[in-house]
């Protein structure tokens, strides 16, 4: 489903236009984003909970795999976003 069919959904299910219906998104993309940055974690009542995690630096180095050595790389530590849905979310899907 592409960003104009969902905005289209939510306008016709709330009764307002698609435009309103983008800017609620965008500001609502704004606060998470806010949160995650600064709290490390975020909720939608009866949707989701956002988390951060960091994931620590990785040394280069040797490994054995099948048999032949081969050479990783260095990466560096990075942070990253995971859902976890709601039960609501998951009830009204699954049951």
């Amino acid at each position: 489903m592409k960003a104009v069919d969902i905005y289209t959904a939510v306008a016709k299910e709330a009764s307002v236009k698609p435009p309103v219906t983008k800017a609620v998104m965008e500001a609502l993309k704004t606060v998470l984003a806010r949160d995650l940055r600064e709290q490390g974690q975020a909720k939608l009542p009866s949707l989701a909970t956002f988390k951060t995690k960091t994931k620590p630096a990785k040394d280069a180095g040797d490994k054995m795999v099948f048999g032949r050595v081969v050479h990783l790389s260095a990466k560096p530590a990075s942070r990253c976003v995971r859902a976890t849905p709601a039960k609501q979310l998951t009830d009204a899907v699954i049951g």
